[in-house]
């Protein structure tokens, strides 16, 4: 059986009582299987948000610093995310890899235009 993806939510790894399946729309086969929150995780995550944005906006250097972070963990996992995103779709793995680098790229790209902004956007 395939490991549960957990939820997360504040930072933590979450699960729930309730799972769903996720299976491939080209042959059926579960591919993932992931936590089906509730209202309150609902209300957890609504209420972490609030309390990350309570501090004001991120400054602009910050807010590209985790822009070029993620643009890197998308890039170092390109090849696992592009698998699994044509298990999910059934969109062939050539599809899925462009997906990919399209994602590091609008990623770069937003760090980029993050260091031209000024103010509290």
């Amino acid at each position: 059986m395939l490991e549960l993806t957990p939820m997360i939510i504040d930072g933590e790894a979450v699960t729930a009582d309730a799972v769903s399946e996720v299976r491939s729309p080209y042959d059926g086969r579960v591919v993932g299987r992931v936590p089906r929150g509730d209202a309150s995780h609902i209300d957890r995550a609504v209420a972490a948000a609030k309390a990350a944005i309570a501090g004001g906006p991120l400054p602009a250097h910050r807010r590209a610093e985790i822009l070029d972070t993620a643009a890197r963990l998308v890039a170092e996992r390109r090849d696992e995310l592009a698998a699994t995103l044509s298990a999910e779709s059934a969109n062939p793995i050539t599809t899925a890899r462009g997906a990919g680098t399209r994602a590091v790229g609008t990623l770069r790209c937003s760090a980029a235009v993050a260091r031209t902004l000024g103010g509290g956007l």
